[in-house]
């Protein structure tokens, strides 16, 4: 897989592979999003949408983490408050295990406000760390900076 494009966070290299980008060219770009809130993912799941993504739903870390070493995935978007797992372990599940999701842009979205909740999910490896509610134009704009899909590139919208 050649490596064609470049993209630090948090001073961590993620790479564009050439599949991945002719994925975004065509549209079929795919997202895992972790969230157990029925009415959070119906808005999660339209913001994502909104963006190109064809979206998968877990509602449980045991879930999520089958899906993310069975399937490929451009972006994973989770909830730390989940039913079976209430802080930052799945980030280490999926970072440290050998997933074919280890380097896919993750995003955190959580109503925990804590700021050392939030410094070690960055240590444990998420490019990207929201409280909820979740903006629309934030998740573009974060969206934004960790993918390419066209569609992100012309975008005009500004981050809250």
């Amino acid at each position: 897989m050649k490596k064609i494009k470049e993209q630090k966070n948090n001073n961590k290299k993620a790479y564009i592979s050439e599949d991945k980008l002719k994925k975004t060219q065509t549209g079929l770009l795919r997202a895992l999003l972790i969230e157990d809130n029925p009415l959070i993912q119906q808005i999660h799941c339209k913001y994502l949408k909104n963006l190109h993504y064809t979206v998968e739903i877990a509602t449980t870390q045991q879930q999520a983490l089958q899906y993310a070493f069975s399937q490929r995935y451009d972006l994973v978007m989770t909830d730390l408050g989940l039913s079976d797992n209430r802080n930052e372990t799945i980030i280490i599940s999926l970072r440290q295990a050998p997933s074919i999701n280890r380097e896919t842009p993750l995003i955190i979205v959580t109503a925990y406000t804590n700021p050392d909740l939030k410094s070690r999910c960055f240590s444990a490896g998420a490019n990207a760390f929201i409280v909820k509610p979740l903006a629309k134009t934030l998740l573009e704009a974060t969206v934004k900076k960790l993918c390419t899909h066209p569609s992100h590139r012309t975008s005009s919208f500004s981050a809250q």
